[in-house]
């Protein structure tokens, strides 16, 4: 049987027929991968995950499409169509958000390695085109398009073909645009540099945003209801007097296009609504010709690494020569890191005696969560918050205000606690080397635990801060209460987070924008579970200040925390011997090739 023609060298006798027959297969593949990765140890928890949490997300959008939809209805009905565009603009709005936040969906392979089949540019940019596309964004956008378009027929219902083309048309223009943009992001976040700044950014945006809803939104200002209105009006005023001046601008993007396209509609001028109608269309082949360009240049062979990008610079001999001159500085000996070790784990009776395993271990750690930004995102964006909504929830003489500190400490924790729960995940397949080397996996386990304890202590010293200089220092019984509390939750997440980083590891990949933190199981876990023990906190504290023995609170807490030690001391004990039995269930996930750093 003679192998595949290339397509590109096939001249005009690939045919249609291929092509569909080459989507087909494409599809049929997903298909299968997708029922068969349902099949292996663990999948079943993930796909509980899945099924427990698409209903309450799709409540959420089912909610806020009827509040879109009746929107529609009522700007309609009133012949406010002017006001459609903020509908859009809002759709536009949300849509970025839900990027930034949820990013792209993770496929069940990756669609670059279809590259090495035969294949045409213009097949592959199609597929690469439709992976990803049903993105939570791209299905939010398309919802409230559906529900702006049936709120506008049942206020108008002569206006129903106009209003479903156009929306559609609007649906689709920002799912490409989507599909555009996170192509581009790949490309620039392949350097660690510039993930840094994009991360940036996007942490800015994001906060931005949230300060936004707290600034303005009237249901913050409960505290002096009058005035906030009052101070509210006038800002909404300013906002609107800001808007008439930028709007003959922003009318020539989508969103002001689709809007005046239902104005004309509305005003029986068929040929202007075609005309916008087309007119946002043609963004969106714009968005689908960059999109293209930067398949294209993929389809090409780049690679997406930061060795590749070292390799491809030029060397600088001088440089080179100017550096070998230099004489060895600090550490760069063996003989030297370890009598550097020796000065934590063998001197002073004191002293904290750590292994200079775990000392390496611990080092190395520090230095990947330095370079994934993505991390100090989860980190920071917690405190943000805290910041800007601990002012706005209580006051200093509030009864309240003993809650602030402990609501507002395990908020924090939601960028701690997720990180145990995929221990290995940035290191891929260089996580065989711990079973190759003479070191007791305990020790890798424990450095990596002290990681996460000396990260959640920062953010510990940070919101007592930030709820101190807010609302006061929280009394003595609440703020030990509340540390205990911390701690014994820590130790019980990672407990559990210990054992599910080994049974359900989940790659990073922190170039893709589609690569996901942990796997659906143990990110739901880990997020009930927090949930859970801060239902059991609050609701003790609840019960000692009903009954007037907030003193007894520390003790409880102390109980608790000492019983998680015990936990998590006696599962640390045995996680060597857990982690050796389920190593290939490790190897199978964090080992799987990636084509992204391998070209052929």
């Amino acid at each position: 049987m003679t192998g595949p023609t290339s397509p590109q060298n096939s001249g005009s006798s690939w045919t249609l027929r291929q092509s569909r027959a080459q989507y087909t297969a494409v599809a049929w593949l997903r298909w299968r991968v997708f029922v068969n990765s349902f099949r292996r140890k663990g999948s079943t928890a993930d796909l509980i995950a899945i099924l427990v949490a698409a209903p309450i997300f799709g409540l959420i959008a089912l909610a806020v499409a009827g509040v879109t939809g009746y929107s529609a209805y009522a700007f309609t009905s009133d012949f406010e169509l002017n006001r459609i565009a903020w509908l859009l603009w809002g759709t536009f709005i949300l849509c970025q958000l839900l990027n930034i936040n949820i990013g792209q969906p993770g496929t069940v392979f990756d669609p670059t390695q279809l590259i090495r089949f035969p294949l045409r540019a213009r097949n592959y940019i199609i597929l690469r085109l439709f992976f990803g596309i049903l993105s939570p964004a791209n299905v939010m956008v398309a919802i409230l398009s559906l529900a702006i378009a049936i709120g506008m027929t049942v206020a108008e219902p002569w206006l129903w073909a106009y209003a479903f083309v156009a929306m559609a048309v609007f649906a689709i223009t920002n799912a490409i645009f989507t599909r555009m943009v996170f192509a581009w992001i790949d490309r620039w976040l392949a350097t660690r540099r510039a993930r840094e700044v994009f991360t940036a950014i996007i942490f800015t945006l994001s906060l931005v945003g949230q300060w936004v809803n707290v600034r303005f939104n009237p249901a913050y200002n409960h505290h002096h209801v009058q005035h906030g209105r009052i101070i509210t009006q006038q800002r909404f005023n300013a906002m609107s007097h800001a808007y008439q001046h930028v709007k003959p601008l922003v009318n020539f993007l989508p969103p002001g296009l689709t809007g005046d396209a239902m104005i004309s509609a509305a005003a029986h001028r068929p040929v202007w609504y075609l005309g916008y109608v087309v007119g946002c269309g043609v963004f969106g082949f714009f968005f689908f010709a960059v999109f293209a360009m930067r398949t294209r240049t993929e389809f090409r062979g780049e690679v997406f690494s930061d060795v590749a990008n070292a390799v491809s610079l030029p060397v600088k001999m001088a440089h080179s020569s100017t550096a070998a001159r230099e004489p060895a500085t600090r550490f760069d000996s063996p003989a030297e890191i370890a009598s550097t070790n020796a000065l934590f784990s063998d001197h002073g009776k004191g002293a904290l005696r750590l292994s200079p395993v775990v000392l390496a271990v611990f080092g190395k750690e520090l230095l990947a969560i330095r370079r994934n930004t993505g991390v100090f995102y989860a980190l920071i964006a917690p405190v943000v918050m805290v910041f800007l909504f601990a002012g706005r929830l209580a006051t200093r003489s509030s009864p309240n205000s003993i809650y602030i500190f402990p609501a507002s400490l395990a908020y924090a924790l939601v960028g701690i606690v997720p990180l145990a729960f995929n221990s290995f995940g940035l290191e891929g397949p260089g996580a065989q080397f711990y079973f190759l080397a003479p070191v007791r996996l305990r020790d890798i386990f424990l450095a990596k635990n002290l990681v996460n304890f000396l990260l959640a202590y920062a953010e510990t010293a940070a919101v007592l801060a930030i709820v101190t200089y807010l609302t006061g220092l929280p009394t003595l019984n609440i703020l030990v209460s509340s540390l205990l509390w911390a701690v014994g939750t820590l130790l019980i997440t990672t407990t559990i987070g210990n054992r599910r980083s080994v049974t359900a590891p989940k790659k990073i990949d922190p170039g893709r924008t589609s690569s996901k933190q942990a796997s659906p199981a143990s990110a739901f876990l880990g997020m009930g579970l927090l949930l859970l023990l801060a239902g059991f906190g609050m609701g003790i504290l609840t019960l000692a200040r009903h009954f007037d023995m907030l003193a007894v609170l520390p003790l409880a807490m102390l109980v608790f925390m000492l019983a998680s030690a015990s936990i998590y001391v006696t599962s640390l004990r045995s996680v060597g011997r857990f982690t050796l039995a389920h190593r290939d269930e490790l190897f199978e996930e964090l080992c799987k090739e990636a084509s992204s750093s391998v070209r052929r």
